[in-house]
């Protein structure tokens, strides 16, 4: 029993020093970067990226613009500046914020990047350190507390008359847990079970840390622009289009860069990455696709400019079509561009046990001219 709590201690210990290590290093790093950085500037705090998955249901009559979900899952912080040379610099910071602190608009300090360090990061303690700090607590609190357990545990288990008391209790309490049975099941084997998936949980989770390294495998030549448009650096994935970057390779969601421009509302990129090839009717793993973006961001002309080269208004085919999402936000100029170019009218959506049509949604928004446009085109209303 004795070899069992050591070792279940020691397996802590060794997970806390791990996390104390990385922690150590990031706020090694955090602080390298203040003392060194190039100099201060005021900027504007945009807001924060969260990863999120969002699904929009059909609506009822009833209300039409509660009809969305969203799931965040991180937070990024995004601020803007001017350069020395009077260009804006728009920088979407790689390390999650535990609490969104900042406000949109709110103006901010900024720290510009010393040589070698890339983007510029956010000024203060709670943006430069909280992160680094908790990790670095967290892993420390992993060692200590098992060397507290151990210290107590060993000393008293040291004791001979203490350890026979100790494992008379141990094996009695495992004889009658190992003996009972859920009905005709045995709980050690419901345990065992249970141990099993634990472990094969872990596993699964470890393979799926790997997978954007392993995603990174197979980037090729566009796999730098995928980085580069994840990390913010506008000008620089500018440069790797002019130098012909892939504009089709994708990261571990299924991103292509030209989703990710999109998503970073950088039009003049998804215009160059349009221009270059990119695949115009991609689906992320969240549904995403670059006409749904440009829907939701309401942007008429990146709207027009998709339809032309090809994009499908109806997709994705598994979730509403774009145009569901401009009728709920009221963009009804987008709406009426998806309508001419192409949206399925004759389609059904399923929602609360009913069929709605674009017809019918363009009934619900109270839009009698696009409603005349959909009947004009053939299209279907089920009332």
């Amino acid at each position: 029993m004795t070899l069992i709590v050591k070792i279940v201690l020691s397996v802590l210990m060794l997970a806390g020093a791990g996390i104390a290590i990385f922690g150590a290093f990031e706020l090694w790093d955090s602080i390298q970067f203040a003392q060194h950085s190039s100099g201060r500037v005021t900027g504007e705090f945009l807001g924060y990226h969260r990863e999120v998955h969002q699904q929009t249901r059909i609506p009822s009559a009833k209300d039409l613009d509660q009809s969305r979900e969203s799931y965040a899952i991180a937070s990024y912080p995004e601020f803007r500046y001017r350069a020395a040379d009077g260009s804006e610099q728009r920088v979407r910071e790689q390390r999650v914020h535990l609490f969104e602190l900042y406000k949109p608009g709110e103006k901010v300090e900024i720290l510009l990047s010393p040589s070698g360090y890339g983007d510029p990061r956010l000024a203060g303690f709670y943006a430069l350190y909280l992160r680094d700090i908790t990790v670095l607590g967290t892993g420390l609190a992993f060692i200590l507390v098992p060397m507290l357990i151990w210290y107590v545990v060993m000393s008293s288990l040291a004791n001979p008359e203490v350890s026979a008391h100790f494992n008379l209790f141990w094996n009695r309490v495992l004889g009658e847990v190992w003996s009972m049975k859920v009905g005709f099941l045995p709980v050690r084997y419901i345990l065992i079970f249970f141990a099993g998936f634990m472990l094969l949980g872990l596993l699964i989770a470890g393979i799926a840390g790997l997978a954007p390294y392993v995603a990174q495998l197979r980037f090729g030549s566009g796999g730098g622009l995928i980085e580069t448009l994840e990390r913010g650096r506008f000008e620089e994935a500018r440069e790797l289009i002019a130098e012909g970057a892939n504009p089709n390779t994708t990261n571990q969601y299924h991103q292509n860069p030209l989703l990710l421009a999109l998503e970073a509302e950088q039009q003049e990129l998804a215009r160059l990455l349009i221009e270059a090839g990119a695949e115009v009717n991609i689906k992320s793993k969240m549904l995403q696709t670059p006409l749904r973006v440009a829907t939701q961001s309401g942007d008429l002309e990146m709207v027009q400019l998709l339809l032309a080269k090809g994009a499908d208004p109806d997709a994705p085919e598994d979730e509403n079509p774009p145009v569901a999402y401009a009728l709920a936000d009221k963009r009804y100029d987008i709406a009426r561009a998806l309508i001419e170019g192409g949206t399925d009218l004759q389609r059904g959506y399923r929602y609360e046990n009913r069929e709605y049509t674009v017809g019918d949604l363009t009934v619900l928004a109270k839009q009698p001219e696009l409603s005349e446009l959909v009947r004009q085109r053939g299209g279907r209303f089920t009332d």
